[in-house]
């Protein structure tokens, strides 16, 4: 076989696994949900033939995690792929309040991470944020979860959690209530750029990715303004010369 023939071979398989990982993602979504008994069953056939049993996604199994949470998360994975090869054009906004959920507190493992491996790295910020008017500053925090998670790991830190959009802060408000430490998470509602306290966090989290770089590059400055001024942390999306309290995600 030529190297040309051994390369599209190689590619073959493995668009192949891609294409059954993509019908396993909607199985798994259907085996849990669907209101079609032989759609459900066609898709828990799916799932076995794949090696993982329904029963593990639709929470028969005696499974730990959430069947809800779970599939939200898949779903929301494959209507993101669909709208970016499509005509539609889709808004993370136009996700379903699981999905909305799913992908918080999936993003929330980020913060035990921090405190974890990135915390223990940066000189003087841990001695910061352990200090009872240490205050953080979430931005974009959605349902609020990374928010939660930061608070649950920091118990002396307070966590100030901004959004614009009314509509997931109505879930993040609902989703803090349950937790311990909903006495240290605050939503409200308001843009980044409308904040006006200054050297009030000992830490500022920016979910950089997705922030438009048109918007982030001349913000950088007026957030930093926020954060006091101090050793605190940075990431490859902050160059040296701003304050080290701003984090990016």
């Amino acid at each position: 076989m030529s190297n040309t023939e051994d390369g599209e071979a190689r590619f073959r398989a493995t668009m192949q696994s891609w294409e059954q990982a993509a019908w396993c993602l909607a199985a798994a979504v259907l085996a849990a949900e669907s209101p079609e008994p032989l759609l459900r069953d066609a898709a828990s056939a799916v799932l076995s033939g794949a090696g993982f049993p329904a029963s593990d996604v639709s929470g028969s199994g005696g499974v730990t995690w959430s069947p809800v949470l779970i599939t939200a998360q898949l779903k929301a994975t494959l209507l993101q792929a669909a709208a970016l090869v499509g005509d539609k054009q889709f808004s993370w906004l136009d996700q379903s309040d699981e999905a909305l959920r799913a992908q918080g507190l999936a993003s929330a493992q980020a913060g035990p991470l921090f405190v974890r491996f990135v915390l223990p790295q940066l000189d003087g910020l841990a001695a910061r944020l352990s200090r009872p008017d240490a205050h953080m500053l979430d931005v974009g925090t959605g349902v609020g979860a990374l928010a939660v998670a930061y608070a649950e790991q920091l118990p002396q830190l307070t966590v100030t959690g901004i959004d614009v959009s009314s509509r997931v802060l109505a879930l993040g408000r609902d989703y803090v209530a349950g937790t311990p430490v909903a006495d240290r998470v605050h939503l409200r509602e308001r843009d980044v750029t409308a904040i006006e306290e200054e050297a009030a966090y000992d830490l500022a989290w920016l979910p950089a990715p997705l922030c438009r770089p048109s918007r982030c590059a001349p913000g950088y400055p007026r957030w930093c303004e926020r954060c006091a001024p101090a050793d605190g942390c940075c990431s490859d999306m902050a160059s040296s010369t701003k304050p080290r309290s701003m984090m990016p995600s």
